[in-house]
C-alpha cells in the first residue's frame, strides 16, 4: 500500500490521508494562462464587466482571485488530490452526495475489527456537564454492543455479511479511497461557508482537515489568492 504523503487525524478514531496528488500548475503565472486559455478573453473581459482597461491591469494573482470570486473553476479540475478517509457512516453519506468519485467503501468483518464513533461533543447541547457526557457515551457503548451481538448472531445463522450490516448502527467507521479535485473543493469550501450552519460538526471537522491538506499542498501564493476569492 502507497504511503500516506500527509495524515491527519479526525475525530475519535477517523482520518484522511493523502496519497497522490498531481499539479501540473505550480506557479501562479501558468495556472493565471491556464484561466484565460480556458475562458477566452474576451469572455473574461465580459465577465469582469466588460472594461477591457481595467482587466488588462490584473495580475496574474488578480487573476486567479477573480476566477475563484466568479467561479469559473474549470482549470482547478487538473489539480488532483488522491486521498483515503476513515468516518463514521452518517457522515460518509454526506459526503457521497458532495463526490462521485469514491471507492472501495470497506466494512470490517469481523467482530474485533468494528469500530464506533463516540461524540466529543454532542451539538445542541452547550450546557451539558462532561459527566452527563459519560452517560450517554456509556448509552451508546451499550447499543453497539447489543447491535454487535446481533449481527454476530445473524452470521453464525448463516445469514450472508451484506445482509447482516442493516443492524448496525450509523456510527460505524468505513473506509474508502475518494479522488477530489480543486474544482471540487472550491465549490464545497464556498458551499459550505454559506451553509455553515446547516452541516453537522463531524463533517466539517473532515473539510477543516482537506483544507490543511490543500494548504499544505498547494503553492502558499496560489492558496492565499484563492480563498480571497471565495470569500468574496
Amino acid at each position: 500500500m502507497k504511503k500516506a504523503i500527509l495524515n491527519y487525524p479526525v475525530l475519535d478514531k477517523g482520518y484522511i490521508k493523502l496519497l497522490d496528488y498531481i499539479n501540473s500548475y505550480k506557479s501562479i503565472e501558468s495556472l493565471s494562462n491556464l484561466i484565460t486559455e480556458t475562458y477566452g478573453k474576451q469572455r473574461l473581459i465580459a465577465i469582469f464587466g466588460g472594461d477591457e482597461g481595467a482587466f488588462s491591469k490584473l495580475t496574474k494573482e488578480d487573476m486567479i482571485t477573480f476566477a475563484s470570486t466568479y467561479a469559473l473553476t474549470a482549470p482547478f479540475k487538473n489539480i488532483i488530490f488522491r486521498v483515503k478517509m476513515k468516518m463514521p457512516l452518517f457522515i460518509a453519506i454526506q459526503w457521497f452526495r458532495k463526490t462521485s468519485n469514491y471507492t472501495k467503501i470497506r466494512l470490517q468483518q469481523n467482530h474485533e475489527d468494528l469500530e464506533f464513533y463516540l461524540p466529543l461533543l454532542y451539538e445542541g447541547s452547550e450546557d451539558i456537564s462532561k459527566s452527563e457526557q459519560a452517560v450517554l457515551n456509556t448509552d451508546l457503548e451499550l447499543h453497539y454492543i447489543k447491535a454487535l451481538n446481533l449481527y454476530n448472531k445473524l452470521i453464525e445463522d448463516g445469514i450472508t455479511h451484506r445482509q447482516a450490516e442493516m443492524v448496525l448502527p450509523q456510527s460505524l467507521y468505513v473506509e474508502f479511497y475518494d479522488t477530489i479535485t480543486l474544482e471540487d473543493f472550491i465549490g464545497w469550501y464556498r458551499k459550505l461557508g454559506i451553509l455553515k450552519e446547516l452541516y453537522c460538526h463531524e463533517l466539517m471537522c473532515y473539510v477543516a482537515a482537506l483544507d490543511r491538506i490543500v494548504e499544505e499542498t498547494l503553492p502558499l501564493k496560489i492558496m492565499k489568492q484563492l480563498k480571497k476569492g471565495i470569500s468574496n
